[in-house]
């Protein structure tokens, strides 16, 4: 870190911005309601699910014992619960609804902050600062706290920058000594997303992937690193790798008849949905133009394009300009992408269809008009720092109508608490009784519209709590406590039982005290096993996988090799910030370009 650098970040101008920009995107969190928008219910059930389990000592959740009526459900297996134990964490006293809007706020920070760092590797500070204003105050942020309520996404939207920033000095460094700290940085950030948000971890790997191939001859600097952070990731990803076969998986991307489309080919957004920043709405990711979700890009990003391609042109040719034209190359990639022009793209690359929505590319979208701000000023900019002063202007001014629409929005409440579901966030065990009711009668908390993560093996689902279930199954348990059961019952012969938890690998019982194998019964999925006659006691409980356990010991590993070699390395970080016009000059095609 430059000097310059250092006294930047004394400055206290740089945090009372990132102060006020954390604070007008975050504007609903005041309200004191819950705005689910998209995701519903879903964070609040899901973080009381993960509380409970840490007041246990269970550090990373698999196993949700209170979904589903209480039979169970593997949501955690392949939902990372990162920022569910965040919201945790931050809700000690506080409530879990404040304590999820608090991490949102974490994560516009991480934005600001990490947009600034990344425009420093080519930009002096003020057009840094102004690119961190563009991305936090960006409309898709507002979507993502205010509108879909997709905590975990906008979280890891604030990692992104930072795992760019760490790719691109990869690609300055000449030596494996000067690699090892952004490369320990790098991993990190990429297991960092993969324990908030898998789709963001996606997005992450493909933009790393982009920028080591751009510089081809530190691809490897870029590649090794990058795979290594998958190491860092692997309690989340070898589980998903190991069992994703066994779950409904498959329904995220297929049609159900007579429900919402999530199928990535209705969700491109509108040529209209794309220009009309002067509309905010309110919508929940339905099909195409039907959604009153706003999908713009604001009027200052607009702008920012238009100068961008002006600068661009009139200094092309020039090294200074590189950095700038490709910046705008990858804005424009971005644009195709949410337009079915891609679609064979959609189609046809393995995994892109479980995006699901196309326009989830707007995190990236704002990513990159932030930083083409930040070029344009520093490259062609009459007067940079008036020009950065009024983007920055625009740019709350833009924001602010839409912050206070937002808080009006959440003090209306729109998603009310029954009384029932506000003590289920005390106690999650509630849950095994609550029901969303709809139109079709109540539909069981499970916090996946389409039961996504349900084992195959239930055949058929459940319709109400296990308290009145059929022959040969046993009632409710006697005694629960996290992710373990107990009955005690009288059988009245010994043969096959079955037990109101569902079937998944990793799914452990003993009679008597002794261990006994389990299997799923046909039809319902329930844990099955052979008891004797007479009075039994049976325990059930969760312990995981040979896919869970090995990967959160890889994970384990690999945190604390990465964080050794961050320590190790502390006095070696003369490239971390760039440095203004003499590092473009200097490399005037580095990073993304």
């Amino acid at each position: 870190m430059t000097s310059g650098s250092v006294r930047s970040v004394r400055d206290p101008r740089l945090h009372l911005l990132a102060l006020l920009c954390v604070l007008v995107a975050g504007s609903a969190v005041f309200s004191g309601n819950w705005v689910g928008g998209h995701e519903g219910y879903a964070y609040l059930w899901r973080a009381a699910e993960v509380q409970a389990q840490l007041e246990l000592g269970t550090l990373w959740p698999r196993w949700c014992p209170d979904f589903y009526w209480g039979y169970g459900y593997p949501f955690f297996v392949f939902y990372p619960p990162g920022v569910f134990v965040l919201g945790a964490l931050l809700g000690q006293g506080v409530g879990l609804i404040l304590g999820l809007g608090l991490t949102a706020m974490l994560g516009s920070a991480a934005l600001f902050y990490g947009t600034r760092r990344l425009a420093l590797l080519w930009t002096s500070e003020v057009p840094a600062r102004a690119a961190a204003v563009l991305a936090t105050l960006a409309i898709y942020r507002f979507v993502q706290v205010s509108v879909r309520g997709d905590y975990a996404e906008s979280v890891a939207t604030g990692v992104l920058p930072w795992v760019l920033t760490e790719a691109v000095l990869l690609t300055r460094t000449r030596s494996l000594q000067q690699a090892l700290a952004p490369g320990a940085r790098l991993a990190m950030g990429i297991g960092a997303l993969s324990m908030l948000h898998a789709l963001t971890a996606v997005l992450g790997c493909a933009v790393v992937a982009v920028v080591g191939l751009v510089r081809w001859r530190s691809v490897l600097r870029v590649a090794v690193p990058a795979l290594a952070g998958l190491v860092l990731g692997a309690a989340f990803w070898l589980p998903v790798a190991a069992h994703a076969p066994m779950v409904r998986f498959d329904q995220m991307v297929e049609p159900i008849e007579g429900a919402t489309s999530y199928l990535w080919s209705d969700h491109f957004p509108t040529l209209a949905q794309r220009f009309t920043f002067w509309l905010w709405g309110f919508g929940g990711s339905l099909p195409g133009p039907e959604d009153g979700m706003s999908m713009a890009t604001a009027l200052v990003g607009w702008l920012v394009v238009a100068g961008a391609v002006t600068t661009w042109w009139r200094r092309r040719g020039s090294g200074a300009a590189g950095p700038l034209g490709a910046t705008l190359l990858a804005w424009a990639a971005t644009q195709v992408l949410m337009t079915p022009a891609s679609s064979l793209l959609w189609e046809h690359v393995p995994g892109l269809a479980m995006f699901q929505f196309p326009w989830r590319l707007l995190a990236l979208d704002l990513l990159l008009v932030a930083l083409l701000a930040a070029l344009t000023l520093e490259v062609g900019a009459w007067r940079p720092r008036a020009l950065a002063g009024g983007l920055v202007g625009l740019a709350f001014l833009g924001a602010l109508p839409i912050s206070l629409a937002c808080l009006r929005h959440a003090q209306e409440d729109p998603y009310p608490f029954e009384e029932r579901g506000l003590a289920a966030l005390e106690d999650p065990r509630g849950l095994q009784t609550l029901g969303r009711v709809t139109g079709d009668g109540a539909v069981p908390i499970t916090t996946a519209l389409r039961d996504e993560y349900l084992p195959k093996t239930v055949q058929r689902v459940p319709s109400g709590h296990p308290g009145g279930v059929e022959p040969g199954t046993l009632g409710p348990a006697q005694e629960q406590e996290g992710a373990w059961r107990r009955w005690v019952v009288r059988v009245p012969e010994a043969g096959p039982y079955r037990v109101s938890w569902f079937w998944f690998p990793g799914v452990a019982a003993a009679v008597q005290g002794e261990d006994v194998p389990t299997r799923p019964s046909a039809g319902r999925g329930l844990v099955e096993l052979d008891l004797p006659a007479g009075d039994v006691v049976v325990d059930v409980w969760w312990e995981g996988t040979w896919a869970t356990q090995l990967g959160a010991l890889l994970a384990a590993l690999g945190w604390a090799a990465a964080l050794g070699l961050v320590g190790w390395r502390r006095g070696g970080r003369a490239l971390d910030e760039g440095g203004p016009a003499a590092q473009v000059a200097a490399d005037p095609v580095g990073g993304v370009g």
